[in-house]
């Protein structure tokens, strides 16, 4: 299959993703496909993604905390989010990586699994199925937790 082949297929799994995201009224419903990247995405808030990767290795989901030009914040929304880790891994019933950038750029709260062939569409449904559930379970386990999330006074350092 070359690149051109594969990326029509993947263009028309994502099509195929969303649609069913509309019927089950899941958050990708709107979400932001980047068919190059592999990825699609949906904001729980301003700065928090929920999204889905499909890499050549495996595929991931993840709560993605980023702030252009705010290093501070995404640092301390991690923190944030890292004291609170054994109650949302006990909510997503599944142990989470936690992954900061060394220069805090951005983080994210990530669920890995075996990859998962896209390009073989008599299994697109069960694909579809898997990855809306666990995002909804990842999305459940964070979002009222995201949503208080306020960045903390840090003082002046003068």
């Amino acid at each position: 299959m070359n690149k051109q082949e594969q990326l029509q297929l993947r263009t028309d799994f994502w099509n195929y993703f969303i649609s069913e995201s509309k019927k089950v009224n899941s958050g990708f419903a709107k979400a932001k496909v980047h068919f190059k990247k592999k990825e699609a995405s949906y904001a729980i808030k301003a700065n928090f993604n929920i999204s889905i990767e499909l890499t050549p290795h495996n595929t991931r989901c993840e709560l993605y905390i980023r702030k252009h030009d705010d290093l501070e914040y995404n640092q301390q929304a991690y923190i944030y989010l890292k004291e609170l880790e054994q109650e949302i891994e006990q909510n997503f019933k599944r142990t989470l990586e936690w992954i900061i950038a060394d220069d805090c750029s951005n983080a994210s709260i990530r669920y890995s699994m075996d990859l998962m062939n896209i390009y073989e569409k008599d299994k697109w449904g069960e694909i579809t199925s898997t990855l809306l559930e666990l995002t909804q379970h990842l999305d459940d386990a964070t979002r009222a937790h995201v949503l208080a999330f306020e960045m903390p006074d840090l003082g002046d350092d003068e």
